[in-house]
């Protein structure tokens, strides 16, 4: 149970970790310069 317990954590803490990374500050940057376009 442990070992397949403990992919699947791995997963879901990489896939949530990854995703905030890399939307993080590619959404960042954009945002500030659309505001600052209008």
């Amino acid at each position: 149970l442990k070992d397949r317990v403990e992919p699947i954590v791995s997963k879901l803490t990489l896939k949530p970790s990854a995703s905030m990374g890399i939307k993080g500050p590619k959404i960042d940057p954009p945002n500030p310069n659309k505001k600052n376009c209008i």
